[in-house]
């Protein structure tokens, strides 16, 4: 039997979109992120504006070895975009889903 999991604020074909990136970085070296996403926090808001996150992503080869990879972001914005990329100007009006908030 499968455990119910909360699904009310799930983001469908969602994206993550980071703005005022200033610095990126990510270990282990040689693994590519390409599992689902373990956790995202924030760890700590700096002086300089930005804000400093970290995701925890799973990882796995072609072998089907698999690792943790984290991810650390220094950027002023987060948001949650909802839905599939769309073609729009970038001064279009007709702007996705968006929550977020700015560092």
């Amino acid at each position: 039997m499968t455990p119910p999991f909360y699904t009310e604020e799930d983001l469908v074909d969602g994206r993550i979109v980071f703005t005022g990136v200033e610095g990126f970085s990510m270990e282990p070296t040689g693994w590519i992120p390409n599992d689902f996403i373990e956790s995202l926090r924030l760890v700590r808001r700096l002086e300089s504006g930005l804000s400093e996150f970290e995701f925890v992503v799973g990882a796995v080869d072609c072998e089907k070895k698999s690792e943790l990879a984290k991810i650390r972001i220094f950027a002023r914005v987060i948001e949650l975009v909802e839905g599939p990329p769309v073609d729009r100007p970038s001064n279009s009006e007709d702007k996705p889903k968006t929550s977020g908030f700015d560092s």
